[in-house]
């Protein structure tokens, strides 16, 4: 384990004991789950199942909906519980898409203990996951909106499904309309501007612009909403961009009715957006 990994699993253990810690404080809790998630994904966003393709952090979903209230920091360490319980739920993701064609029983079956990291890590193909997780930004439009246009073709398995599809358009248009606001995105570079805003999601554009803007320019041109007027509480002044985790789960639960709770699933989201958009576009930058 190198000491830029030790260091990451050692954070994630006292974040963990941080969260056990602040019991009934909601506020507390939702600030330290947004750092434990993202650090989690650090660690093992790019750990795949022995002797598969398949990422364990397929399973992130169904963890955090069944598994991460039951976390215990009297029974083991918050990383040896995210490993086993990663573990599991990635197996079951693997059987549910490949249920025809699962070689690999056995070594996919072996139990992973919170007590014994040293050992069940060897259960987990780790090819690169000690690189640092990129950077995306910059201009690689036309591709970009390739790639947002064919999620159908792009997405595999149970990742492409219309709630995943949907996150990935919010942050494609966050993106773009922040690269216009900025300058790294000139409106003249835009090829076939109608397929720019068939890419985006213009719900959710309008809903943090300050005006209704359906051409490059005028989105270059107008200013988002103030940050309390998308999130009721929040100051009144411009938002940072990426557009913070509250603006999405306030826009999907006021727009679009669901129910979000908690700012890790946005997170979580986000990092697949990237990951994916590093294994389409490669080593190049983007949005």
């Amino acid at each position: 384990m190198t000491e830029q990994r030790k260091n990451a699993v050692e954070r994630l253990n006292c974040l963990g004991e941080q969260w056990v810690g602040a019991k009934d404080d909601a506020d507390k809790k939702k600030r330290l789950e947004n750092e434990i998630f993202t650090l989690a994904w650090s660690i093992f966003g790019k750990v795949k199942l022995k002797n598969t393709d398949f990422p364990l952090m397929e399973g992130i979903v169904e963890f955090i909906e069944k598994d991460w209230g039951q976390f215990d920091a009297a029974k083991g360490s918050l990383y040896g519980f995210f490993l086993t319980r990663l573990h599991n739920r990635a197996v079951n993701e693997y059987r549910k898409q490949f249920k025809d064609a699962l070689n690999h029983a056995d070594s996919l079956d072996a139990s992973v203990s919170p007590g014994e990291e040293s050992e069940t890590i060897s259960l987990l193909d780790q090819r690169g996951q000690e690189d640092e997780y990129p950077s995306l930004h910059g201009p690689r439009i036309p591709e970009l909106m390739a790639v947002i246009i064919h999620f159908q073709e792009r997405l595999r398995g149970r990742s492409n499904n219309p709630e995943r599809r949907n996150y990935f358009r919010m942050f494609f248009t966050d993106g773009v309309s922040d690269a216009l606001r900025r300058g790294d995105l000139e409106p003249e570079s835009v090829p076939r501007e109608r397929e720019l805003f068939e890419a985006m999601k213009t719900e959710f554009l309008d809903y943090f612009l300050s005006k209704r803007c359906r051409t490059a320019a005028g989105i270059r041109d107008c200013p988002p909403k103030a940050y309390g007027e998308l999130v009721p509480g929040r100051p009144m002044t411009e938002p940072k961009r990426p557009l913070p985790n509250d603006v999405y789960i306030t826009y999907l639960n006021g727009r679009e009715g669901k129910a979000l709770k908690s700012e890790a699933t946005v997170t979580n989201q986000r990092n697949a957006y990237k990951l994916f958009l590093r294994e389409i576009l490669g080593d190049a930058q983007a949005l």
